[in-house]
């Protein structure tokens, strides 16, 4: 059994889906972060990475690695619905003040499973969470890369309200209880404010692999 656990995040950013602080002129990249060094050298084997030691080793802080992933996509191998935490929520995650799927209440609220009150319209709910007042995305993705299982699982975090509606494509496979595999990848969108500034978004996107990528990774779907 694998019990390593790992976190792994697009490049310049705190979570994935946020704005960086400076993304300017920033390449859309992965960044992996373990306390494993056989993890880290792997993953620069495997993806033609860099690995960036921390100042001081010897404290509690992780080696960084990051991969430039421009044309590579990530495969993850996800066991089964319980790896997958797609809801939304409102407040710290220490203490909620909304939690929910979008349409019942999940736990720790009170009355779960009741009607949650958010709105339908998807542009609604997006302008109410810019305003800190209503829920966003709070995605979690517990996976294992398919062309290394060994090196155990890993975690991928993201508020991108795209990324959870791609997980909720694979809805239906997911809740029947068997594995998926996941072709994840980095998607770029850029928006101009009313103000002539430009910001960048760097982004996570997943789509269900083909019965071709399973036979790739000697998987059986």
């Amino acid at each position: 059994m694998n019990e390593y656990f790992g976190d792994v995040l697009p490049a310049g950013m705190g979570r994935a889906g946020e704005l960086g602080v400076s993304l300017s002129g920033a390449r859309p990249a992965w960044q992996f972060t373990t306390v494993s060094r056989h993890v880290a050298e792997e993953l620069v084997r495997m993806f033609d990475g860099r690995l960036v030691v921390p100042a001081d080793e010897a404290g509690s802080c992780a080696a960084a690695l990051e991969v430039q992933s421009e044309g590579d996509p990530m495969y993850a191998h996800v066991a089964d619905g319980s790896h997958i935490r797609n809801r939304f929520r409102l407040g710290p995650v220490e203490a909620p003040i909304h939690v929910c799927d979008g349409e019942k209440r999940l736990p720790p609220m009170g009355d779960v499973g009741g009607y949650c009150g958010c709105p339908v319209q998807p542009h609604v709910r997006k302008a109410a969470a810019r305003l800190e007042k209503g829920p966003k995305p709070d995605v979690r993705l517990t996976f294992q890369l398919a062309q290394a299982p060994e090196l155990g699982y890993f975690d991928l975090h993201s508020d991108s309200w795209d990324f959870a509606a791609s997980l909720a494509s694979v809805r239906e496979r997911i809740l029947s209880g068997a594995p998926i595999l996941l072709q994840l990848t980095i998607v770029e969108r850029r928006l101009l404010t009313r103000a002539g500034s430009e910001l960048k978004f760097i982004q996570p996107a997943a789509t269900q692999s083909s019965p071709a990528g399973w036979a790739e990774f000697g998987l059986t779907a």
